[in-house]
């Protein structure tokens, strides 16, 4: 895994040279993802990772029937838009983030699935592969959602 990290002219412009572009969708194709480093505020990393975290230790704690029988000990846990102040928003319309999606998938990819399945050390089973094919879809575009 090569992380791809912008120079100060691409961070200026607000996108990667052909260059970069051309080294993050063969890191991406290759590894299956891509760490980008340097295009996000580490405030606003740091933020939403606290309250990930500190809403995990919850998750686990309380008796929430649909995670309780299951053996894996995983749980659901969508990013924290219900609280703005976070800015969460901003790692869906990151130019970078975009631009790379954009080269990869296509003109205007869908994220239909914005929710992460949480593994824990407290299960005695693997997850069997699945997908999630009833959760809501949200659309988002580089230019008309900034």
């Amino acid at each position: 895994m090569s992380p791809i990290t912008p120079t100060a002219e691409e961070l200026s412009a607000g996108k990667l040279s052909p260059e970069s572009l051309y080294a993050a969708i063969n890191s991406f194709h290759r590894d299956g993802f891509l760490v980008l480093e340097r295009v996000e505020d580490p405030k606003v990393i740091s933020g939403i990772k606290e309250v990930l975290l500190t809403e995990g230790e919850e998750i686990q704690k309380a008796s929430h029937e649909a995670e309780r029988l299951k053996p894996t000990g995983n749980f659901l846990q969508g990013p924290p838009s219900h609280l703005p102040e976070l800015q969460s928003h901003r790692l869906h319309k990151n130019p970078f983030v975009l631009q790379v999606l954009n080269a990869y998938l296509g003109a205007r990819p869908q994220f239909v699935y914005t929710c992460g399945n949480n593994a824990t050390k407290r299960g005695t089973e693997r997850q069997k592969v699945h997908t999630g094919e009833s959760e809501t879809s949200a659309w988002f575009s580089s230019e008309e959602d900034r």
